[in-house]
């Protein structure tokens, strides 16, 4: 039996006008702090951008996941195409991201594997500061209407579980207080911070390299 088991909620593929706005509600109901991974082109919507700094002013963190969430890195090992998805979304992200910058990559269908990462975006993080991140459980709030319902079963109790919801339509948030409140209940602490076991740089290093998440060969840890 495990104790004392920790939980970090994120939320991917945001910010969505009349969807983060509700999901923040629900967090703040449960005093549960997140960090939300938003979609750089998504936020050359006005009403979209607004939301950032939303987020921010309620406590959450505000990371960067990619300019168009449409081809992994691994799938695409150029390094212009690397530098321009991580940047573009970084440069909107602007004042309300965190001095630590966070970064979270494309997984595909929240997947981990060769896909995740080239060589070049890898050491772009690296060379640039970055903190990157990857995550343990993924529910499929945004293809299974009842995600939370057999979430234990699915997923077997770990020490710190990250798992990734998206504030989008049709995802989470209709279940997203009841699946608080029955974690709470299990026995689960909700913290912001993400375990270093998913740390993959943080602030120039190299912290856990998986080479299984690589597709281009092996990269060093200089």
């Amino acid at each position: 039996m495990i104790e004392n088991r920790r939980i970090t909620l994120t939320f991917d593929n945001g910010p969505t006008a009349g969807i983060t706005t509700k999901v923040l509600d629900v967090l703040a109901r449960h005093d549960v702090r997140s960090t939300f991974f938003t979609i750089g082109r998504k936020l050359l919507d006005p009403n979209n951008s607004k939301l950032l700094p939303l987020i921010k002013g309620a406590g959450h963190w505000i990371g960067n996941h990619t300019w168009s969430h449409s081809v992994p890195f691994g799938e695409n090992t150029d390094s212009a195409f690397a530098i321009a998805e991580i940047e573009r979304a970084q440069e909107l992200l602007g004042p309300y991201t965190e001095a630590t910058k966070l970064f979270r990559p494309y997984g595909k269908l929240g997947k981990l594997g060769p896909h995740v990462f080239s060589r070049a975006s890898l050491r772009h993080l690296k060379d640039n500061g970055f903190t990157t991140t990857t995550w343990t459980t993924v529910p499929g709030d945004m293809f299974h209407p009842d995600w939370d319902k057999d979430f234990q079963t699915r997923f077997p109790p770990r020490a710190w579980s990250v798992v990734v919801l998206h504030d989008v339509e049709n995802s989470c948030l209709s279940h997203l207080s009841d699946f608080i409140s029955r974690l709470k209940d299990s026995g689960y602490a909700f913290q912001q911070e993400l375990p270093e076991e998913v740390i993959v740089t943080r602030d120039g290093r190299f912290i856990n390299i998986d080479r299984s998440l690589i597709a281009d060969g092996v990269l060093s840890d200089d």
